[in-house]
């Protein structure tokens, strides 16, 4: 068995650290992101306090979360019974919340295994399967592809302006293509270059949104490949420069680049949870990294990539 569930003795172990680290501000491997996936059109912010007054971040944030407690008294019970609310765009009221401990992501090693903690449950994993998530990872290529800093007011907005400063690019954000029957849809990807590159644009998260993005590549990429009344819809919404010449010939997925590029406000070096550093390795054409540092505050301007 490659994963288990801890066992209780040892999550006590575990939450016992995690309350200490946090006490001391200790956050290697730490963080705080939303345990589901959202829909961020309609994500104005989040609060760490239903007051009204309480200011909305644009982001989860773990430091902005324990400047708003008492570190001292901080206990296992401050974090389960205290909320993470997450306020609408459209209504500017809560639209959700979660324990503050379901919003923490973090991983420690324990006697040669990696535990992790998501999702509010904790997990054991084996040191060799550990070991081999991570080479296979670390393995993934830089992308060659060029992207602007983010500076907008949402997804949306950034991949809708991507084809005027990436050449000979198109924005398929939104652009959804039925399968199974017409009972599922999925996006291709949120940028298609002419040099075959796909590119998954998203905000930085935890384990579901991070899932929600390299599922998303790992379906559209295999039904590209794979289903040829896939190909043909697609190509009805591709521009004439990036139509496949014959729908029915089956593509070389060799000749494909999948890009994913994660929004992030952090000027640090981005983590990916453990958890998902295994999908992008599922794709059906080759996965490279590409890791885009926001354009939020002044000099947090370079475009990070690495692998």
């Amino acid at each position: 068995m490659r994963s288990r569930w801890a066992n209780p003795v040892l999550v006590r172990e575990l939450n016992a650290r995690l309350v200490e680290s946090l006490r001391k501000g200790d956050l290697d491997k730490t963080w705080m992101a939303p345990p589901e996936v959202l829909e961020w059109v309609d994500v104005k912010g989040f609060k760490y306090a239903k007051a009204k007054r309480a200011d909305s971040k644009p982001d989860l944030d773990l430091p902005q979360f324990l400047a708003t407690i008492d570190r001292a008294q901080l206990d296992l019970d401050m974090l389960k019974q205290t909320s993470v609310y997450v306020i609408s765009a459209n209504t500017d009221q809560e639209m959700m919340h979660w324990s503050a401990y379901r919003c923490i992501y973090a991983e420690m090693d324990h006697q040669g295994h990696v535990c992790v903690l998501n999702n509010g449950k904790w997990y054991e994993i084996t040191k060799d399967f550990a070991a081999e998530v991570n080479r296979d990872f670390q393995a993934t290529p830089d992308s060659s592809i060029s992207l602007p800093a983010y500076a907008h007011a949402d997804e949306g907005d950034y991949n809708a302006s991507l084809p005027t400063t990436v050449p000979n690019s198109h924005c398929m954000d939104r652009e959804m293509i039925s399968f199974g029957g017409g009972h599922s849809t999925v996006e291709y990807c949120d940028l298609a270059t002419q040099d075959k590159k796909l590119v998954h644009i998203k905000r930085y998260g935890g384990t579901a949104q991070l899932s929600h993005l390299f599922a998303q590549a790992v379906v559209s990429s295999e039904l590209f490949v794979q289903d040829e009344n896939f190909r043909r819809k697609l190509n009805e919404k591709l521009p004439a420069s990036l139509r496949l010449s014959d729908v029915r010939q089956r593509p070389n997925a060799s000749d494909y680049e999948v890009v994913f590029a994660i929004i992030s406000k952090s000027a640090n070096p981005l983590e990916i949870p453990f958890l998902q550093q295994g999908q992008p390795q599922k794709c059906a054409a080759p996965p490279s990294g590409l890791w885009l540092q926001s354009l939020q505050e002044e000099n947090s301007h370079q475009i990070i990539i690495r692998s």
